[in-house]
């Protein structure tokens, strides 16, 4: 199946390693080996859900790269996600408004950095012209919220729509599975996973990459 992006195609090659976790499951289930069955299934949702978030962002940082060196002028792109970058760039700026917090500091450099700065966050405030490599938003999770609020938040950058809300995808059945992992690692939580249960985390999974591929190829 051909997919929009490159990162989506890595993480159907990379997600096999599911299924390997799954079968060291199964063996050790056959076994006898309950703490080593529930060892492994464990492993197979953390190793799952981590791959998620990782095409996450990778598919959102090919998306701007895409755009970024595409033909494609500032009209192209919905309002939203271009408040989002000046958002995103103002929030990320080392000059605005550092620079300007200090008056004992102030002297020409300043003044040209200022003035740099701002010439590049007006220039996506300007229909005609190209998008370039001055143009970004935020592409990862915040750091230690990796939950399908923050999910939503990323893709909501570009339309200012909840992606998931037309789509036929259970948003609770997607909270469940990245919680799930939080609270493995986190928490120490050991929950009654069967190797069924996993499987089906990973086809639901699957499906929700397949659809958030197709969205951000509408979008390119």
């Amino acid at each position: 199946m051909s997919y929009h992006l490159n990162a989506t195609e890595q993480f159907f090659q990379l997600i096999e390693s599911v299924d390997t976790l799954i079968n060291f499951a199964i063996k050790e289930k056959n076994a006898g080996n309950t703490k080593n069955y529930d060892l492994f299934l464990n492993l197979a949702v953390v190793n799952l859900v981590t791959k998620f978030q990782v095409l996450v962002e990778n598919g959102l940082e090919e998306f701007l790269y895409q755009l970024q060196n595409s033909d494609k002028t500032y009209q192209d792109l919905s309002l939203n996600l271009r408040l989002h970058s000046l958002k995103y760039l103002l929030n990320q700026s080392n000059v605005l408004p550092n620079k300007l917090e200090h008056p004992l500091r102030y002297n020409q450099q300043v003044l040209h950095k200022v003035s740099d700065e701002l010439k590049s966050l007006h220039k996506i405030c300007l229909n005609e012209a190209k998008i370039d490599h001055n143009f970004r938003f935020s592409t990862q999770f915040p750091m230690g919220k990796q939950g399908v609020n923050e999910l939503i938040d990323l893709y909501k950058q570009i339309n200012g729509e909840n992606i998931f809300e037309k789509a036929a995808l259970d948003k609770n059945k997607l909270n469940e599975i990245l919680r799930r992992r939080h609270e493995i690692i986190h928490d120490d939580v050991s929950h009654q996973l069967t190797e069924i249960f996993v499987l089906e985390y990973k086809d639901f999974l699957e499906e929700v990459v397949k659809y958030i591929d197709s969205y951000l190829g509408q979008n390119l």
